[in-house]
């Protein structure tokens, strides 16, 4: 879990200004998109999203984890 946190912390900044690129009007570049939200919002501003983000991470894993066991015991019994 800790390194799903720290992988989405890294990539917070990057998908914001991915997400501000897809709606925004007009031909803004990305350092332009990052540059305007530095400005208006300050550093925070690129990491808007990521208490969600973090929260959903325990419980994408444990199903993850959940259904890996559960397909490896299948296949086990099944080739016995």
């Amino acid at each position: 879990a800790a390194a799903g946190a720290i992988g989405a912390t890294v990539v917070t900044p990057f998908d914001v200004i991915k997400t501000r690129l897809q709606v925004a009007r007009g031909a803004s570049g990305s350092v332009a998109i990052a540059q305007k939200i530095l400005a208006e919002e300050g550093a925070a501003g690129l990491f808007r999203g990521l208490g969600l983000r973090l929260a959903r991470i325990p419980f994408y894993t444990s199903i993850t984890l959940a259904t890996f066991d559960g397909i490896k015991d299948a296949f086990i019994s099944a080739n016995r």
